[in-house]
């Protein structure tokens, strides 16, 4: 679960779903990893993203860890 700091506009055929501060799940796997001024982030393909949250209260992934 991460939540969206920046995105692209998408394209005519293909629009952006997310938006910034968006709480999204991915998988463990999803993206490359990065450090940007210290901080870990991940750069996440559109069609890597698995959904988007409303609260993340509302899943749970214990049986999935």
């Amino acid at each position: 679960i991460g939540t969206v700091v920046a995105c692209g506009a998408g394209s005519v055929n293909n629009p952006m779903l997310v938006q910034p501060g968006d709480l999204i799940l991915f998988n463990r796997y999803a993206g490359a990893e990065l450090y940007y001024k210290g901080e870990k982030h991940y750069v996440i393909m559109s069609n890597e993203i698995i959904g988007i949250l409303d609260d993340p209260e509302d899943i749970s992934l214990d049986e999935f860890e």
